[in-house]
């Protein structure tokens, strides 16, 4: 779409970016620095850096993170850097977004999906008011020619709706007349013609330029000085993005972006966290860039697209041999890369074929790569902060899954400054038989009055055509005997279990059942006593058949926290954390309260 852009006087494309870059008062030795830059996920950064500096979520600007939080980056010596690249987020103050051109005089048609409870102007109680208010990324050129449908579940096929049910508020906004047959949870798709779409893909780019020039010059073609620059100083680039910014790193890298112009790698390794194997296909026009597929909301969403893993291997449908890394090992730019992913990637991000081939055999992965899983955890932190728990069948989540993220970061950045080799990889594997069919897994996961172990699960297909689509296998972790994953970190939560713990959740009834529920995990405890557990028929052992006495729990939490230690998965700061929230649950199983209640 460059060639719609309309040029500066000199021949090139002007873009604008915000920055953001974080000091630390006393850095590394003077003769290295570490840089992380920070891919940032729709524009938020606070979040991010509260999260790795262990602070509160809620918190207006950096200095208040870095008030309240550990200071897990700054007392390691690593400046922190962010750079805006999303240009189709509506301006704000509080975002780190990018100024992107338009392609002027480009039509196309826009696709987008709205599911009431989870929308503007909606309801999360059946659909009282009757109808939703959806955002557009673009505004509709022409009503007349606006194509409307729902349906209930994402497999199902679409009903049409006169355009009728459609009400243009702005330019930006429409309102749709719900259909009364269909709950809080169904689909629905508005597709509408528009023109100039912006020029996504340029944020590929925008990163590129501005951590080159942060790596690589002096200072700038004015003059201005590069705040990071000092002579004779070897600065490693370590990049980390963490669900959206995951899955833009897995296309910048897919894409050959990590060359720098000095022909060197622009980024030296890289910390994917949560992008299952999609990537972000910023450069398809008209396409809103924050939309990403699940199993429930946007299954078509374009950003399943083969090579899924990073090393080579060839796709059954083409025939053709790719991988992630394939431009940067042509170019010599390959980083080290760790990808840390959660139990949701399971259900919603195909996570299985980091690992497999378009036939479901076992890939071997390249000696600079690594993949990681916590295993019975869910995406994000906190449900309860995103205002969507009421849409949950099932008890959400409680994990965090911070401390693994810190721990791997550090560990990296051993690994491409001082050649320590990191963990090895924690990934369920065909091998082993911790990687399985989705029929297997249900055939050896236990029995208990809990969210059904169905085929609920995002399937991996790919329109390349109006009639044609090609489908690729899924596998899923192999449940334990209590139900969770395994393969993963041998987290406490799973070596000394209270519950079974997932990445998934299905929607109530009245808001999409039996489709899951957006990306939220769910928590099912065991049974107190075995009483209470065989009233139950539930085949999980309950805690005093596990537990000789809270002290007993106590010191195999203990153990477990110490293995992770020495296995440099967990850092020590970290440790007294996660042997603290042993203790109140031993304190609690004392009280004779069940893990309901803790």
């Amino acid at each position: 779409m460059l060639d719609a852009v309309k040029p500066e006087a000199d021949g090139l494309v002007e873009v604008e970016t915000d920055l953001c870059l974080l000091l630390p008062e006393q850095e590394q030795p003077e003769s290295e620095l570490t840089v992380v830059a920070n891919i940032v996920n729709r524009g938020g950064w606070i979040g991010p850096l509260a999260d790795f500096n262990q602070g509160p979520q809620v918190l207006d600007s950096a200095e208040s993170v870095i008030a309240n939080g550990a200071g897990f980056m700054a007392s390691r010596g690593m400046a922190t850097v962010w750079c805006g690249w999303q240009g189709d987020i509506a301006p704000d103050e509080a975002l780190i977004l990018a100024r992107l051109p338009r392609a002027e005089g480009v039509r196309g048609w826009v696709r987008e999906e709205i599911i009431p409870d989870t929308a503007i102007g909606g309801t999360r109680n059946g659909c009282e008011a009757g109808f939703v208010v959806a955002e557009l990324a673009y505004p509709i050129l022409d009503l007349a020619q606006c194509r409307l449908s729902v349906r209930q579940q994402a497999e199902e096929p679409p009903v049409a709706l006169g355009i009728d049910h459609i009400t243009v508020l702005d330019k930006h906004h429409v309102r749709i007349r719900l259909a009364p047959q269909q709950d809080a949870g169904a689909i629905y798709c508005l597709e509408y013609l528009a023109s100039d779409p912006i020029v996504c893909g340029l944020g590929f780019a925008v990163v590129q330029e501005v951590f080159d020039f942060l790596k690589h010059c002096p200072a700038d073609q004015c003059g201005n000085p590069n705040p990071l620059w000092q002579a004779g100083r070897a600065l490693t680039l370590v990049a980390k993005g963490y669900s959206q910014g995951a899955r833009f790193l897995r296309e910048f890298l897919y894409l050959g972006f990590n060359q720098a112009r000095a022909s060197a790698r622009l980024f030296d390794a890289m910390l994917v966290i949560a992008g299952g194997a999609r990537r972000t296909k910023a450069n398809q026009p008209f396409w809103r860039v924050s939309r990403f597929s699940r199993q429930h909301e946007d299954s078509d969403a374009p950003d399943l697209a083969f090579p899924f893993a990073y090393g080579a291997s060839s796709d059954p449908w083409s025939g053709r041999c790719d991988g992630l890394l394939k431009r940067s090992e042509q170019q010599g730019s390959t980083p080290l890369v760790m990808q840390l992913e959660t139990d949701s990637e399971t259900w919603h991000g195909r996570m299985s074929l980091l690992a497999t081939d378009g036939r479901g055999h076992a890939l071997e992965l390249p000696a600079n790569v690594r993949l990681y899983l916590v295993a019975g955890q869910h995406v994000v932190g906190s449900p309860a902060a995103y205002g969507v728990e009421d849409i949950c069948q099932g008890m959400t989540n409680p994990l965090d899954w911070g401390c693994y993220a810190r721990a791997l970061l550090i560990a990296l950045i051993d690994w491409v400054t001082r050649g320590i080799s990191p963990p090895a990889s924690l990934f369920p594997s065909l091998a082993d038989g911790s990687l399985v069919t989705l029929e297997h897994a249900q055939q050896v996961y236990p029995r208990f009055c809990g969210l059904p172990y169905d085929a609920t699960l995002a399937p991996a297909r790919i329109s390349v055509a109006a009639n044609e689509l090609r489908e690729y296998p899924v596998l899923v972790p192999c449940p334990d005997g209590n139900g969770n994953p395994l393969g993963g970190i041998p987290m406490p939560e799973l070596v000394v279990p209270i519950a079974t713990y997932s990445g998934r959740n299905r929607r109530l009834p009245g808001h999409g059942a039996p489709g899951l529920a957006v990306i939220w995990g769910s928590f099912e405890p065991f049974a107190t006593t075995r009483a209470q557990r065989l009233a139950t028929a539930d085949t999980r052992l309950s805690l005093e058949e596990r537990y000789a006495s809270p002290e007993h729990f106590l010191r195999l939490w203990q153990q477990a926290v110490t293995r992770l230690v020495d296995a440099r998965l967990l850092l020590q700061t970290d440790a007294a954390r996660v042997h603290a929230e042993g203790a109140r649950l031993a304190q609690a199983i004392a009280r004779e309260e069940g893990p309901n209640n803790v």
